[in-house]
């Protein structure tokens, strides 16, 4: 599901030149491509969290090429500017639609400088994600050296980002648990859109090194719990509509799988909020089970759709994700790899199909900190799995790696094909073909990261 890439280039299946989408122009600098896999703002997320702990420098070129509005956005440059500030950092390049940026990390742990700060504050000016910010500055703040507060203002309950309860009901108790993060974010103001104004105060606790973990059981669902939220000009009862809906929805899947519909505890809190400026809707759920491990889904209002629709959207994304088969939801599994890549030692993860967001984090952590990743499927009541197959850029068909090594004699071919496969996808999401996430179908799979264990006190020799 990654890109494999030996050196700065490599031989493709007719022995034609295909430059690496990442490659080392100086020995201190790694060069990024923004377009590359999913081609968004994770690639600018993850690669300059990557540069700023692990001490190198990088360039980032095509930032966000296949976006209708290319480059980078407010939240995006508050993101790497925030980065920046706590890692004593520079860049270049860093303005609202750059395509191109340059960053150069501090020689120096801030934690070694008397002036190093323990406050921080990042305003996107707008209602971009501070969801998506705390993303970005999240595994640096942990390694900061010292507790560190964030303030984050922007929006926080935007479409295509997490929810700001979806970070703290799932995302931060997955990170304690499993990772030994401390860390937590208080809503001090809720921001939508299309005025923003929020604001997110996020606290962490310094550590020194990140734990592995072994998620592979997940148990049999126990409890569904969540909230539907409105505010402003809308009414309690929307949010009660939009419970209702979510709860049939769930007990009809009940009926299907010939459990008992009053089998499961359904507990979804209906919440009304003021706001000064905004009117806005959304709805949480998050299934439990009796391993302890979380799957959540949301949907949010829309001009144009009905509060029932909104929670019926909400449950089948629910057991949609339940029906994948992981211990995780699909949002959840490409924000960990990250931790994973860093972490001492062998973490092992089971989740439904990777998703084009996981394949492209997995890469950047690949290439940029050494991280090794293996992914097993995992076969159901014996049964063997489909021979995974991929797109030959010599015969324009697609072929088992069998049939690839049989034809080339080369498992560099094999390698050149997953990237043909891998690039046939961007160029579907360019032409307007990406929806929501896309989950790829196909069996569960167990994701086994061997990480760097990147430590504070080591930084440069990791």
């Amino acid at each position: 599901q990654i890109m494999e890439v030996e050196g700065e280039e490599e031989r493709g299946a007719q022995g034609t030149t295909t430059a690496s989408p990442m490659e080392s122009t100086e020995r201190d600098k790694k060069v990024v491509d923004g377009s590359l896999l999913e081609g968004g703002g994770q690639i600018l997320r993850n690669s300059i969290a990557y540069a700023a702990l692990l001490g190198f420098m990088l360039r980032i070129h095509n930032i966000r090429a296949g976006r209708s509005k290319p480059g980078l956005r407010p939240q995006h440059l508050m993101g790497i500017q925030l980065v920046s500030e706590l890692a004593n950092g520079t860049l270049s390049g860093d303005k609202v639609q750059s395509r191109e940026i340059e960053f150069k990390p501090s020689d120096e742990i801030n934690d070694e400088k008397e002036e190093c700060k323990e406050e921080y504050t990042a305003d996107t000016k707008t209602a971009g994600s501070v969801c998506l910010l705390m993303q970005s500055m999240l595994p640096v703040a942990l390694f900061h050296g010292k507790d560190t507060s964030v303030t984050l203002k922007g929006g926080t309950n935007a479409i295509k980002a997490p929810l700001f309860e979806y970070s703290t009901s799932v995302l931060f108790p997955f990170l304690r648990a499993h990772c030994g993060v401390e860390a937590k974010a208080v809503l001090k103001k809720r921001g939508l859109f299309p005025k923003g104004g929020g604001e997110v105060l996020v606290s962490t606790k310094a550590m020194d090194v990140l734990s592995p973990f072994n998620v592979t059981e997940r148990g049999e669902m126990t409890k569904v719990s969540g909230i539907a939220f409105v505010c402003g000009m809308l009414p309690l009862a929307m949010a009660e509509e939009m419970a209702e809906a979510a709860t049939k929805k769930i007990k009809w899947y009940l009926g299907s799988i010939g459990r008992k519909k009053d089998d499961l505890e359904i507990d979804i809190k209906t919440v009304r909020e003021e706001h000064p400026t905004s009117s806005g809707s959304f709805i949480l759920l998050t299934l439990h089970t009796s391993k302890g491990c979380m799957v959540a889904a949301s949907a949010i209002g829309e001009k144009g759709k009905r509060a029932p629709q909104v929670g019926h959207a909400a449950a089948e994304e629910l057991i949609s994700e339940w029906k994948a088969g992981g211990c995780v939801d699909s949002h959840l599994q490409d924000q960990i790899i990250i931790f994973m890549a860093l972490a001492a030692g062998k973490s092992t993860l089971r989740t439904g199909p990777l998703t084009l967001h996981t394949r492209t984090a997995i890469h950047l952590a690949t290439e940029l900190t050494g991280a090794k990743f293996e992914v097993e499927t995992i076969t159901e009541d014996g049964k063997e799995p489909l021979p995974e197959v991929r797109f030959d850029p010599g015969s324009g068909k697609l072929l088992t790696k069998e049939e690839m090594l049989a034809k080339y004699r080369s498992e560099k071919a094999w390698n050149i094909a997953r990237g043909a496969t891998e690039a046939s996808e961007v160029r579907g999401r360019k032409k307007g073909k990406q929806g929501k996430r896309a989950r790829k179908s196909g069996p569960p799979v167990l994701l086994t990261c061997h990480g760097i264990g990147f430590s504070r006190k080591k930084r440069g020799q990791n």
